[in-house]
């Protein structure tokens, strides 16, 4: 909704008609009742409820992120508003709003846009979903340290406190029905748990490698709901085929054995010892590189759900992406260090480097063919 450059063929639409499209999907009226319901009691001031949460997605679409943008705009399209407000009783509008009103205001949303979807944007007549897991960081201050905590990697301790987000959307209404927000040490598994009351009997979800565990594969069947993603990390393929049977060219019935330390750790007897997945493998090139993709589905029936339906599995679009994005539009090639130039001359290095450089250039526009392997 916010524009921030123009490019040919697209309208802009100036600050106060943006905040104006924001009043017809948030209005008052709704906002008020769900704070009502929710026990919160406010006076009535110029950041009401509504004007408070409508600033607040306003801010977050806005390119400027910065408070006073967000006020400066929202004073210009509210005649109510005769200068914008100040930075801190906007903070304390925003602090004043009841925890649980973004969820409610996310349930009520997500209702509306599956109901104006209706019985489009199915797959196979079947509801289809994503889980995935991102992290954010925020301030380092010390509550959202104590919350949240920092994150590890090989570079060390990060700078600012990080939150592990993992969130179901629904494809072709876009929108995400549930999400949970955690500390970075919870895992993503551990929240896509608690989120399994989001999809209803009957839908497909599409995962990827670290959620298509023996437990989630299991569980999630009992429900009703299908998985699809790619094999677990830890589970050797080969391996899997020498134990199942070939269902079609790419594909095969295999077992998935529950070993004694995962049943001791998941503690639930409704686990069966043994539960029997298809197993789907996709060929295709990655740039020059011939690249093997194993998927795994509790759909068994190879008839309605073909193997060639799961070519634009999530996986194979991040490794085209990966491969679109690593060149970036004009390449510039770093000159090495001359410890790693041995004995050759300058002048031949760089004339080398300048060569790969016009190289790099002249292919842009023209990305090499993405297609399965016959």
């Amino acid at each position: 909704m916010i524009a921030t450059t123009p490019s040919p063929g697209r309208k802009i639409f100036p600050p106060p008609a943006q905040i104006a499209a924001l009043g017809q999907y948030l209005s008052d009226e709704e906002i008020e009742a769900i704070c009502r319901r929710l026990g919160h009691v406010w006076r009535q001031r110029l950041l009401g409820p509504g004007t408070t949460v409508r600033s607040m997605v306003y801010r977050g679409l806005h390119p400027d992120k910065s408070i006073r943008a967000a006020l400066a705009d929202l004073a210009a399209g509210d005649d109510g508003l005769t200068r914008p407000p100040s930075d801190a009783s906007w903070c304390e509008a925003r602090d004043r709003l009841p925890p649980d009103l973004w969820t409610e205001l996310l349930r009520a949303s997500v209702t509306r846009l599956q109901r104006l979807a209706g019985p489009h944007h199915l797959a196979f007549g079947r509801p289809l979903y994503i889980a995935d897991g991102t992290t954010v960081s925020m301030p380092d201050t010390a509550d959202l340290a104590q919350a949240f905590g920092y994150a590890d990697n090989r570079h060390g301790r990060s700078r600012f406190p990080v939150a592990r987000v993992t969130f179901i959307t629904r494809v072709g209404v876009e929108a995400a029905v549930a999400y949970r927000l955690g500390p970075y040490r919870q895992g993503e598994d551990t929240q896509f748990r608690a989120l399994w009351d989001a999809l209803p009997a009957g839908a497909i979800c599409l995962v990827d490698k670290h959620l298509t565990s023996f437990y989630n594969l299991a569980k999630l069947s009992g429900r009703g709901v299908d998985v699809l993603g790619p094999l677990y990390a830890r589970r050797d393929p080969e391996r899997l085929i020498l134990q199942g049977r070939r269902l079609g060219r790419d594909e095969w019935l295999v077992p998935l054995d529950l070993c004694p330390q995962l049943r001791q750790k998941y503690s639930d007897p409704t686990l069966p010892d043994r539960f029997w997945v298809r197993l789907i493998r996709i060929r295709f090139r990655h740039g020059r590189k011939q690249r093997t993709l194993w998927l795994v589905t509790t759909l068994l029936d190879p008839s309605p759900y073909p193997p060639a339906v799961y070519a634009g599995h999530p996986s194979r679009s991040k490794c085209r992406a990966e491969r679109d994005c690593s060149c970036p539009p004009n390449p510039v090639p770093r000159m090495p260090s001359t410890r790693y130039m041995g004995h050759a001359s300058p002048g031949l290095s760089r004339d080398m480097w300048r060569r790969r450089g016009r190289a790099a250039r002249g292919r842009q526009g023209r990305p090499q063919p993405f297609l399965p392997m016959q």
